[in-house]
């Protein structure tokens, strides 16, 4: 495996430090649900297919790395503990997202979902209101739609939105699952390619640092990519030109 060896590994970090000094953010990280962090879209649209990734954005971006940073060290016999937590956390910030008012909407959603099949109808109705207010860039409305579909046993459907999601988060720990889980009911002989790039559970240690490993190197490409495009839509950034004070006396 290419992420076996040490070298690569302390590459892969020294990307991190560099990503995460550029942001000017701690070591630390906390998932942000509260002002001033609610106020935008973590992406803009610029044009059809073109997104302009937001200070805010970006921060939450940063935030994710770094949890998945966290799955990649080993911490003695609390691992499984440890892991618990941060996959949480992965949690809260994906459905943290697009900020308190899409996240209450989403929680919503859910609870709708969870009264049963008597309102599943509604409950598909919220989640495609919250496609279409927010875009398909947030991925937890069509992971939750993708899970009720599966339910309804509509699995074409189902797995149209569940491959949306690993598209672009090929780290969501329970969208990696959830498609496994709808090949198998299609009996689609994908399933076996599929399901080798779950998290691995938490007894196979070593399997699960790797795929942690590659997780994150894979998201912080993601997010490198993103910022080249934006780069490129708009140019380098220009220093302001100096102004002399003293003309305007």
């Amino acid at each position: 495996n290419e992420f076996d060896n040490s070298e690569d590994l302390e590459n892969m970090r020294s990307q991190l430090e560099e990503l995460i000094g550029a942001s000017g953010r701690s070591d630390t990280f906390t998932v942000c649900d509260k002002p001033p962090c609610n106020d935008q879209d973590e992406l803009s649209t610029v044009e059809e297919d073109t997104y302009q990734l937001t200070t805010i954005g970006r921060e939450r971006r940063i935030t994710e790395v770094q949890l998945l940073s966290a799955l990649t060290e080993e911490v003695g016999k609390n691992s499984e503990e440890s892991d618990a937590v941060v996959l949480q956390n992965l949690q809260r910030l994906w459905e943290s997202e697009r900020g308190g008012r899409a996240k209450n909407l989403l929680a919503q959603a859910d609870g709708v979902f969870q009264q049963g099949p008597s309102s599943w109808d509604k409950a598909e109705e919220r989640l495609l209101a919250l496609i279409e207010e927010y875009g398909v860039n947030w991925v937890e409305p069509l992971h939750r739609l993708s899970m009720l579909y599966y339910l309804q046993k509509k699995f074409e459907k189902a797995r149209q939105f569940a491959e949306m999601v690993v598209e672009k988060k090929p780290w969501h720990v329970q969208g990696l699952s959830n498609l496994v889980r709808i090949l198998e009911a299609q009996r689609d002989p994908d399933v076996v390619a599929w399901a080798s790039k779950r998290l691995p559970v938490a007894s196979h240690t070593s399997r699960r640092r790797r795929w942690a490993r590659q997780a994150l190197q894979t998201a912080m490409d993601s997010l490198a990519s993103e910022e080249r495009k934006l780069q490129e839509y708009f140019g380098p950034r220009e220093r302001p030109e100096k102004v002399d004070l003293e003309a305007w006396q």
